[in-house]
């Protein structure tokens, strides 16, 4: 559509092709067709041509305003949201880490391989940090991991420890005196190591079985002694300490919040705190909402899976809801994925990130 002197005329669709929808029509270049008889070469008067100029003005005024918002929303939001996740001032982003084995284990609700290899994958999704399960802390080089971990600009969310358990049948309620200090010795390296990078030390497996002691009640309180021991070694350090409530299928004490915040206010401990494991919160809690609310002056760290143990989305847990009960207890720390590698390793890594960045 062109006017009478050739030009376009503005707001027609051979105007909007001829620059597309960001092109502005100044108002020193508008085509506003006044004729001398006062009225308008398409019909009208004068003042209506007038007020629909003025009009198309304020129109691109509003539009320009939209595609400078769009224009940060696309650009400039990306590196806001990088700069306020890294350096944690906006409290409702969830930092995101998953747990990956350093050392060769039997256990398979974490990730195995190469450590380096996994650590740099995660950070091409995009990870904040990452969970170490380490069956010995002596083994591991130091100045290698904080090498790594600098590179990267990963934290050590935390420690792992269940492992010491698993693999080496070592425990804190164990009949043999020499188990028990040797478990001990170990948890304290545990913590040393964990002073080097902030990381929370978790206390979950390495508790071991009353019932596979000659005494359940004597067992029990060897390991609130020894927890005593521990939490102590952990304020000279600076370290924190998480008890994951663990389900009964798995170990046969502490399986609840209730018990595990029972035993620390009981024992008096420092540094010791609360790890909630949604996998196995799903099998021992009889109310979310309860569980949560008291766990959250003691909550340390969170583990994530699904009700069958592998990534959120594959099972029955109402994750927004729980979110939204940890964000209304105040927690800020890290949300840690520990499950099974289904279908691999790589998969899960990607679709726990993306599930729960889903949620931001």
């Amino acid at each position: 559509m062109q006017s009478s002197q050739g030009s376009l005329v503005p707001g027609s669709r051979a105007h909007l092709r001829q620059g597309g929808v960001v092109l502005r029509p100044l108002k020193n270049t508008l085509f506003c067709p006044i004729s001398a008889s006062g009225s308008s070469a398409f019909g009208g008067s004068n003042s209506a041509v007038l007020q629909n100029c003025l009009d198309l003005e304020q129109n691109w005024t509003f539009f320009k305003g939209l595609n400078a918002w769009v224009h940060w929303f696309i650009v400039q939001l990306p590196s806001w949201y990088d700069t306020l996740i890294r350096e944690n001032l906006w409290d409702s982003i969830m930092k995101l880490s998953f747990a990956i084995s350093m050392q060769q284990t039997a256990f398979d609700a974490v990730g195995r391989g190469d450590w380096k290899e996994i650590l740099a994958y995660m950070v091409e999704m995009g990870y904040d940090g990452i969970e170490l399960a380490i069956g010995d802390p002596v083994q591991v080089d130091t100045m290698e991991l904080r090498d790594h971990l600098n590179q990267h600009d990963l934290c050590l969310a935390a420690i792992g420890t269940g492992q010491a358990y698993h693999d080496q049948r070592l425990c804190l309620v164990a009949d043999e005196e020499q188990v028990r200090v040797k478990t001990v010795e170990l948890l304290r390296s545990h913590i040393e190591l964990a002073a080097n990078f902030g990381a929370i030390v978790i206390i979950g497996l390495v508790r071991g079985k009353l019932k596979e002691q000659s005494d359940p009640k004597r067992a029990y309180s060897y390991f609130g002694k020894n927890m005593v021991e521990i939490d102590r070694h952990a304020q000279e350090f600076g370290v924190d300490l998480a008890i994951e409530p663990i389900n009964r299928y798995e170990t046969d004490y502490l399986n609840t919040v209730d018990r595990a915040v029972g035993l620390i206010d009981v024992s008096g401990l420092k540094r010791t705190g609360i790890l909630l494991d949604t996998f196995h919160m799903n099998i021992e809690e009889p109310k979310w909402d309860e569980s949560i609310r008291m766990a959250s002056k003691y909550l340390k760290h969170v583990h994530i899976a699904d009700s069958n143990r592998q990534h959120p989305g594959r099972g029955h847990i109402n994750f927004p809801e729980i979110f939204r009960l940890l964000n209304e207890a105040g927690y800020k720390g890290f949300y840690s994925g520990e499950m099974l590698p289904v279908p691999n390793l790589q998969t899960a890594i990607r679709d726990y990130y993306n599930y729960m960045r889903s949620f931001q």
